[in-house]
């Protein structure tokens, strides 16, 4: 054997061992994937509302945007006035996009002007539901008839979206323990962890059952078999945790 032959099988055993080393790596990265357990766990926490969004807007029509913007802006002060008599703050009240536009009659041969529209968006906020219908009685007293819908809300928001997570992450862990003693095995260390942010379910209803709630006198509205249903709170979370295998 020539040396340049030696020296070509020696490069040969380096790399069939170096190839045989590779090989055994990649199988134990294998096993290693292999032990592996992946779960999502869920959690969900639901309570009654007890505040609540309302979604108006003021609008009129008049010959000038000058006059139009004027009834809108009787209409706000004048309910401004009707919330704080009704024990809401001004601050409660906020307003939204104005708008103004061209009216027009496209019935006849030519368009006819009608006049200009305006409107001005307004939400309020209610801490306790029992104003509810007395801010919608109020609204009604002062001409403003765009009822949009309402939003119930909670104000235990924050303590509600942990108690989510906290539900999720013990439903993951709990999920992953079964599985693994169902299979002979035990958990290992956390290997990763995919996280989504908690969801709400918001409870809405819409402008024709404020209207009909708006209709009902102080006294009424207290005796309604109308109640809004619970406000929802999910949280998910992904873990993958280490197989532990005897």
């Amino acid at each position: 054997m020539t040396i340049g032959d030696c020296e070509t099988w020696g490069m040969m055993r380096s790399t069939i061992f170096l190839l045989i080393c590779l090989s055994g790596f990649g199988s134990a990265l294998g096993a290693e994937e292999m032990r592996r357990i992946s779960v999502s766990g869920i959690g969900e926490v639901q309570v009654e509302p007890d505040r609540a969004r309302v979604y108006l807007n003021a609008h009129a029509e008049a010959r000038s945007t000058t006059e139009a913007r004027r009834l809108v802006d009787e209409q706000l002060n004048g309910l401004a006035a009707a919330l704080e008599a009704a024990g809401l703050e001004e601050d409660d009240l906020i307003a939204g996009q104005f708008t103004l536009a061209p009216q027009y009659d496209y019935g006849g041969v030519r368009r006819r002007f009608l006049g200009y529209l305006a409107r001005r968006d307004v939400q309020v906020d209610v801490d306790d539901l029992e104003r509810l219908n007395p801010l919608l009685d109020a609204a009604l007293g002062e001409g403003i008839e765009g009822f949009q819908f309402i939003e119930y809300r909670t104000s235990r928001e924050a303590e509600l979206r942990a108690q989510a997570r906290e539900l999720a992450v013990a439903d993951s862990r709990r999920q992953a323990e079964e599985l693994a003693t169902a299979y002979g095995a035990s958990l290992g260390p956390v290997i990763s962890i995919n996280y989504r942010n908690t969801t709400s379910t918001p409870y809405r209803i819409g402008q024709e059952q404020m209207m009909g709630m708006a209709s009902f006198s102080a006294q009424e509205a207290a005796s309604m078999p109308y109640v809004p249903g619970d406000l929802s709170f999910i949280d998910r979370v992904e873990v993958v945790f280490e197989l532990l295998v005897d």
